[in-house]
């Protein structure tokens, strides 16, 4: 385990991590996978998780970090861009709260 076992935090923040691990080339999904669980393990119940990144979609975090997380708010980026009649941004913030219902247990021991 980490030597953060016995402290879990009420906020944790990522700016990079997670996109660094997503271009891994050798097995990126199980380590993200890996990440996640390893982040919901670090926070309290009902923590707040903060995700900035340049590579997935707010959609696409959601996605990857269910059922561990859920959404609650999402930040919005500057600059925005519009291309093809849609507005969009290169950067994603989502603010994500551990999810109650699952349990350390549950986590550590992948059983979802």
């Amino acid at each position: 385990m980490s030597q953060f076992d016995d402290a879990p935090f009420d906020v944790c923040t990522d700016k990079g991590t997670y996109d660094a691990i997503s271009l891994c080339p050798e097995d990126s999904c199980s380590k993200r996978k890996q990440y996640v669980t390893s982040v919901a393990s670090l926070l309290t119940d009902r923590g707040i998780y903060i995700i900035t990144s340049c590579n997935w979609t707010g959609e696409e975090i959601e996605q990857q970090f269910e059922p561990y997380f859920v959404h609650r708010a999402s930040i919005p980026a500057t600059p925005t861009f519009q291309f093809g009649g849609k507005t969009g941004q290169t950067v994603s913030t989502l603010v994500l709260q551990k999810n109650t219902d699952i349990s350390v247990h549950d986590m550590t021991h992948n059983q979802l």
